[in-house]
């Protein structure tokens, strides 16, 4: 056969057939290839068969010589590519592969490699599925490289095994460690792993690995190519632990093997930083696919599993926000901390990160992270660890050195727990428990160096005007006379801001006499306790501020306005403390002393002016007053102020029965906020609370919740108490009304329990009086004839226009006692007080009490007179939950007066029965009472002894856990008597079975 083998030499193909021999690269040559498989290659520089083999894409030419006993080969190309100059490069590249002698291969061949290597790591029992990564890792699967960096312990690793596991692709995993540097060493084990999947791939290459030198890395390469090109299907090359690996001959390898991969391969590096690879350049042709820490953060959802996967319970939604905050999707620290909590520290989770926790995460990163840096580098992260956010600038300051966005550089190359705040990557802060580890060491190496480190730090945030920035550090440096100084320069803008959490922060930190020694400093915190609704130690602090070392120094003018805004604040206070005269004469006693120009003090002492005139019931001079007050307000930018006398003025419209005026003022209050690029800040939730209680009277209850939550979440964020508790308040009947019943005291609890964390007494006691109300509307009558009978209230004095809507509720309560006489008696004075203050928004809801009072009286005339005058103020502004609020009753008396209507042939009728006819279908719309009391006993009953520990350890706050151990039982028979409990209850969750046991007294 070798003689009829065509065969190349001399640049002419001889076939053997008596035919002309054909020049190499002419047309004739071309047209040859393509009817042939195989011809002899001779020449000077070596000699080689070439064989044209398909493959899945096509036929392609290969070169095959033997030599010293083993069979190497080399890829030539397509048809169209077997030039000479092609087929003389191959045989050169054959015949100067270096030999070696078979005592090497032999001594390669007995050494010890590592399997486990070679081996992808096992998969934990504990691994959750994210499927979010794995489809995007499914649909990388066919670029060329696949890059995955990530800081150490962030689940590289795991993440891809798991995704490797699931994948029909033949995988080569090769896991790196320093000693792998050797180029040897490295592909040896490289060919080993691939050797798995294809035995005897590339035999003849492992004779050449002892030898292995900078020079002959390349021709070995086009060798390992070659053999590669030839494997019969695809394969994905994993490297793992890519960092650990410093030689650049081996970079220099990986990348060549990048520029000339055959299709077959498919390559993925893992690494805690961007390798030394043609990365650009591989991005630019569109053949990579990278991964980075923000890809591998865990999401709350995938958070969660984990915890409970590696827990086997649930984490309270408290203590779980506190770990998602620490953790920053982080896996290996969030394994650590699940560790912690298995060992039982669930309870303290919320308040402090458990003390095992912090340690085995300090010390995996001292191990893992801080022993590979330089001496230069780990003080420059000890030293840059006091800082917040950051940039090279500010680094050099207070490191006092040149070269910090070099080293800041470095870092994130290095993927070192190192974020970018900014596109231009200027400024950048640590990840989160990357901090707390670094000042843990600091405190412990250079202890001494902090108070100065925070103080260079205040002055540079100083110098370049990031007041709020510079007086954190000097706080935290204990420069307390630095802060002092900034806070008065700036804490009047934090309060036109409302930033009241900011605010209250910075003079919690200074020391009480660093307060009281400054006028100023007196007045902040005392508006800040005020807008807080603390008004207990607020005279404390006026009293310095009069009094006080720091007055004398003062100029008479400044002395004059500072005892006019003394005078605003307790005119404030006066009015929450129900002393409505003295609010009156100290707030006029304000604007006396207050400059025409002051438009900040001014506007707060008109808007209480406003509101303790409607509590007297001047309601001209209050509505004057809050129009005032919103001026004052726009004026200096008080935002709060200007907010709440929007709030202000739209409530007294609503209660004059003017709700659409009172809608078109909240969205005027709105458009300010937009207009002025406010819309965000915490006080306009006073604008959607307001909207949304609109919304709930006109039975809107989808917009009522939209609104609601908006305002509550606008108040939450800037700690106003106020703001976020009428928002709970609306969203509760909001709630109620959609028949949402187990929902309704879930809400309430979480009300009860945010207002006694903030130790919000009025709204404690607001709260307690709701209570009554809410259990009403829900069929239970009996929390609110307790509460008539606790109520302190008199009825033979005057009227106090500061109780009215309690006064109202012991009306209602008179009715259900079956006592209309007394409830009538107390409405019609109420009534006469809202029509000598022009309110008849009031007077529609006590004329529907009164219909029902009469109406037990069984004086059907005077019930439905009471009525039809309810009809004819309410339709106007399409009043419904007024009337759906007051119940079954209210609508027997609706269906009898359309009766009379309909039967009736005279014009003259308080409302149209359109309307009448919307407001029966709005009650036929409703979800029923669902009537609770007499199933109280019964449920006792129901509930086992052992039952009814279980539900007070839950309301107590155990864990299923705790409660087991505390019960000496197992954690399935706890789990079986609270799917028993919530069974009883009618509930789902620990949340909702507390609030329903507490509804049902059964706590």
């Amino acid at each position: 056969m070798a003689r009829m083998t065509a065969r190349v030499q001399q640049g002419l193909l001889n076939t053997h057939d008596d035919t002309q021999a054909i020049s190499i690269d002419s047309p004739a040559w071309f047209v040859w290839l393509k009817e042939h498989r195989v011809f002899r290659f001779t020449s000077p520089n070596g000699n080689f068969t070439a064989r044209k083999e398909q493959r899945a894409v096509g036929w392609y030419w290969y070169a095959y010589r033997r030599q010293h006993g083993s069979l190497r080969n080399a890829y030539l190309g397509k048809s169209e590519e077997l030039t000479l100059s092609r087929l003389t490069e191959i045989a050169n590249t054959l015949n100067t592969v270096p030999t070696f002698s078979r005592q090497n291969a032999s001594s390669l061949a007995q050494q010890m490699l590592l399997t486990t290597k070679i081996t992808p790591p096992a998969l934990s029992p504990t691994i959750i599925a994210r499927p979010r990564l794995t489809a995007l890792l499914h649909e990388y699967a066919f670029c060329k490289l696949l890059l995955v960096t990530g800081p150490a312990g962030s689940g590289k690793t795991t993440l891809l095994s798991s995704w490797l596991y699931e994948s029909s692709l033949p995988v080569t995993w090769v896991s790196l460690d320093e000693s792998d540097n050797d180029p040897g060493r490295f592909w040896g084990y490289l060919l080993t792993a691939l050797q798995k999947h294809f035995p005897g791939f590339a035999n003849h290459l492992l004779t050449l690995l002892p030898t292995l030198q900078t020079d002959t890395l390349e021709p070995f390469l086009v060798l390992l190519i070659n053999a590669l090109a030839t494997l019969p299907n695809e394969i994905v090359l994993v490297l793992d632990d890519y960092h650990l690996l410093t030689s650049q001959p081996i970079h220099k390898s990986v990348a060549f093997l990048l520029e000339h991969m055959p299709e077959q391969l498919r390559m993925v590096v893992a690494s805690r930083f961007l390798p030394p690879l043609p990365v650009a350049r591989l991005r630019a042709r569109g053949v990579l696919a990278e991964f980075d820490f923000a890809d591998l953060r865990f999401t709350p959802q995938e958070t969660r599993e984990l915890l409970e996967a590696l827990i086997g319970d649930f984490l309270p939604d408290e203590n779980f926000s506190r770990l998602l905050e620490r953790m920053e999707g982080w896996a290996t620290g969030l394994t650590l901390a699940a560790q912690a909590l298995r060992a039982g520290h669930r309870r303290t989770y919320a308040q402090a990160p458990p003390q095992r926790d912090s340690q085995a995460i300090f010390e995996y990163l001292a191990s893992e992270v801080l022993s590979h840096q330089s001496a230069q580098m780990c003080d420059f992260l000890l030293h840059t660890s006091i800082l917040e956010r950051f940039h090279g600038e500010l680094c050099d300051t207070v490191t006092l050195q040149k070269q910090s966005q070099d080293l800041l550089r470095q870092l994130e190359h290095e993927n070192l727990f190192l974020s970018p705040l900014d596109k231009h990557h200027l400024w950048y802060r640590y990840h989160q428990l990357f901090t707390d580890f670094l000042r843990n060491r600091l405190e412990q190496t250079y202890p001494a160096q902090i108070p100065m480190l925070y103080g260079r730090a205040a002055h540079w945030h100083a110098q370049n005007d990031m007041l709020a920035e510079a007086i954190t550090y000097a706080l935290q440096g204990q420069d307390f006379a630095l802060a002092a100084q900034l806070i008065e320069k700036q804490g009047q803008d934090v309060l036109l801001r409302h930033e009241i959490i900011m605010l209250g922060t910075w003079l919690r930190a200074l020391p009480e006499e660093v307060i009281c020694d400054r006028p100023h400093l007196c007045i902040f915190a005392a508006w800040t306790l005020l807008h807080t609704s603390h008004t207990g130690s607020i005279e404390r602090y006026l009293h310095a501020a009069e009094h006080g070392p720091g007055n004398t120094c003062l100029e008479e003018n400044e002395r004059r306005l500072l005892r006019g805004e003394i005078a605003a604040i307790r005119a404030r206070v006066a009015i929450y403390q129900n002393r409505i005269e003295d609010g009156v004469t100290l707030a006029r006693q304000a604007l006396g002393w207050l400059s025409k120009d002051d438009h900040s003090a001014r506007g707060e002492a008109v808007l209480s002016l406003g509101t303790a005139s409607e509590v007297l019931g001047e309601t001209q001079v209050a509505e004057n007053a809050y129009r005032e007050a919103i001026e004052h307000s726009k004026q200096c930018g008080n935002l709060r102020a200007t907010m709440l006398a929007f709030r202000s003025l739209a409530m007294l419209y609503r209660d004059q029965g003017r709700l659409h005026l009172a809608r078109k003022l909240y969205e005027d209050g709105l458009e300010y906020a937009l207009q002025t690029r406010q819309e965000h800040l915490p006080p306009v939730g006073f604008l959607y609370v307001g909207l949304g209680e609109l919304f709930y009277e006109w039975n809107d209850l989808e917009a009522a919740e939209h609104y609601l939550r908006k305002g509550i979440t606008l108040g939450q964020r800037g700690g106003d108490v106020k703001i976020w508790l009428l928002g709970y308040v609306g969203l509760i009947y909001t709630t109620l009304a959609c028949g949402k019943h187990e929902q309704v005291w879930s809400l309430f609890v979480e009300a009860e329990r945010l207002a006694r964390q903030t130790n919000f007494t009025r709204g404690i006691a607001w709260l307690k009086l709701i209570r009554p109300r809410l259990s009403y509307l829900q069929g239970d009558t009996v929390p609110l004839l307790d509460w008539a009978q606790e109520c302190e209230l008199d009825l033979d004095s005057e009227l106090d226009g500061f109780y009215e809507y309690d006064y109202h509720q012991l009306a209602q309560a008179f009715i259900e006692l079956h006592k209309p006489d007394l409830a009538l008696h107390l409405l019609h004075r109420l009534q006469a007080r809202s029509e000598q203050t022009r309110r008849p928004g009031l007077k529609l809801s006590l004329l529907l009490s009164m219909a029902r009072a009469y109406d037990r009286q069984e004086r059907p005339d005077r019930a439905l007179a009471s009525l039809e005058e309810a009809l004819s103020l309410a339709e106007p502004q399409r009043y419904m939950r007024t009337f759906i609020d007051e119940g079954p009753q209210i609508a027997s008396l609706l269906k009898r007066l359309r009766q009379s209507y309909q039967q009736s042939t005279s014009a003259a009728q308080s409302c149209s029965l359109g309307y009448l006819n919307r407001l029966l279908s709005a009650f036929h719309g409703t979800h029923a009472p669902q009537p609770v009391q007499e199933n109280v006993i019964s449920l006792t009953e129901q509930l086992s002894q052992r039952e009814q520990e279980v539900l007070h350890l839950l309301a107590s706050g155990h864990s299923n856990a705790e409660i087991a151990e505390t019960l000496i039982i197992g954690l399935n028979t706890v789990k079986t008597h609270l799917k028993n409990i919530y069974g009883k209850l009618g509930t789902h969750n620990r949340t909702q079975a507390i609030a329903q046991a507490r509804t049902l007294h059964l706590l």
